[in-house]
């Protein structure tokens, strides 16, 4: 979602959630909660709830619309099984998840090792 919003997941869909930095183009979200696409919870989060997302502002919290016929592990497994069966292509081929998840890889590792550097070389890119 790049610097616009970030989302939390769940196995359970009741705490997955969308957050709208108070920076981005409000008319945008508001297109996509005109179109049940996604449901506004309110501007204030319930005090005692833990987010783990890290705050440049007050964040806007969001539903997804249809929630109960949408999980995003389903969804991502359903491609999965269907791409091994040949019926769809991957939504997301192992080479490229590799390298998007690669940072996070080297953070997980600098947070166990005690570290706050990551380095990541070129070639560690290459699959």
């Amino acid at each position: 979602m790049g610097d616009e919003g970030a989302a939390t997941m769940s196995l359970d869909n009741s705490k997955f959630r969308i957050y709208r930095e108070s920076k981005a183009d409000k008319e945008v979200w508001n297109e996509l909660v005109d179109q049940n696409r996604l449901k506004t919870l309110g501007e204030d989060l319930n005090r005692g709830e833990k987010i783990y997302v890290d705050e440049t502002s007050p964040q806007i919290r969001y539903h997804i619309g249809k929630n109960e016929l949408y999980n995003p592990f389903t969804a991502h497994m359903n491609n999965f099984t269907q791409a091994i069966f040949g019926k769809e292509d991957l939504n997301c081929p192992a080479n490229e998840a590799y390298r998007t998840e690669l940072p996070i890889f080297k953070i997980a590792q600098a947070l166990r090792d005690n570290k706050n550097i990551i380095t990541i070389d070129q070639d560690e890119y290459t699959v």
